[in-house]
């Protein structure tokens, strides 16, 4: 499983050293295949997330966004695995010889699943696909391996993102979602007037996620 990253990442390499151009457009092509392929054969190895990162950005370099979010919604769904969190985080007793618990390896883990899903929403934010930027910020709320302040933040995205898009109802239910992490100050609202007065705090989200 290894020779997957390693092919990849000597891809990757070969392509950063190219001048511009429709060859070195072929060479990141081909490493984003590769580190595709990587994940899909060994998600769970420790070069994992640094495939995904690579392969979203060869993706980025040329132009093919779409993939670039396909790379890391692939990553979290296979390395961020709830089923291996698990085992992490209080063995594995079917596994022979049984593992114990991992605390820093689940720490590890999780610190990286952020990062890809912190990625993973900016990137539809930066296209405008807003809903779909809520829809994830709301799975982030909900991940218990996350800590506390970053799945408030996420609410919080979510309500104001929804507010955006006009969804009433989906902002309805992301604030019901959010009640338990959020204080009740720093929840939106929701009267008539409820959308414009979090319009300034969703435009400059999204301002924030454009810089990026």
């Amino acid at each position: 499983a290894l020779g997957y990253y390693v092919d990849a990442g000597e891809a990757f390499k070969k392509a950063q050293g190219m001048p511009d151009g429709p060859e070195r457009n072929k060479a990141w092509r081909e490493a984003a295949a590769l580190y595709k392929v990587a994940l899909e054969k060994a998600p769970s190895r420790d070069e994992a997330p640094e495939a995904a990162m690579n392969g979203a950005y060869c993706y980025k370099q040329v132009g093919d966004y779409d993939q670039a979010i396909a790379m890391y919604s692939l990553f979290i769904k296979e390395y961020g695995n709830e089923d291996n969190l698990v085992k992490l985080e209080k063995g594995d007793a079917t596994a022979k010889p049984p593992k114990p618990p991992n605390p820093a390896k689940l720490q590890e883990r999780v610190k990286y699943l952020k990062q890809a899903y912190d990625a993973l929403s900016a990137a539809y934010v930066l296209f405008f696909n807003y809903r779909t930027a809520a829809e994830t910020y709301e799975t982030i709320s909900k991940v218990r391996h996350f800590g506390e302040a970053d799945r408030r933040a996420a609410a919080r995205n979510a309500v104001l993102l929804y507010a955006n898009v006009g969804d009433n109802d989906k902002m309805l239910q992301a604030r019901t979602a959010a009640s338990e992490l959020l204080a009740l100050k720093d929840l939106l609202t929701l009267n008539e007037d409820g959308l414009d007065r979090s319009q300034a705090s969703a435009d400059k989200l999204i301002s924030m996620q454009e810089q990026l």
